[in-house]
């Protein structure tokens, strides 16, 4: 039967490291792990800035196209009533 020895400090790690980290190569590979992690959530900041007022300009685009069909439409609308009161004029005369 193995007791463990609670007096003696090599039975218990270095609580000054991280648990993934407790060689010197594990901390710089964690290190690099971290700043990696850290350029990706900025450019995800910085891109999800640019997605937002992108979303934005395509809103107010499709709203003017809209607004534009609408017009259209009535443009349209009109021509064919003027149309159709031009031509019942001249087949009545």
């Amino acid at each position: 039967m193995c007791l463990v020895d609670l007096t003696d400090e090599r039975s218990f790690r270095d609580l000054s490291k991280p648990i993934g980290a407790l060689t010197a190569e594990r901390l710089e590979r964690l290190h690099v792990r971290l700043v990696c992690l850290l350029q990706q959530l900025v450019e995800f900041k910085i891109n999800q800035v640019f997605l937002a007022a992108k979303r934005v300009l395509l809103f107010q685009s499709l709203e003017s196209i809209k607004q534009i069909n609408i017009v259209g439409d009535y443009l349209m609308e009109n021509e064919e009533t003027q149309e159709s009161r031009s031509y019942s004029r001249s087949s009545g005369e």
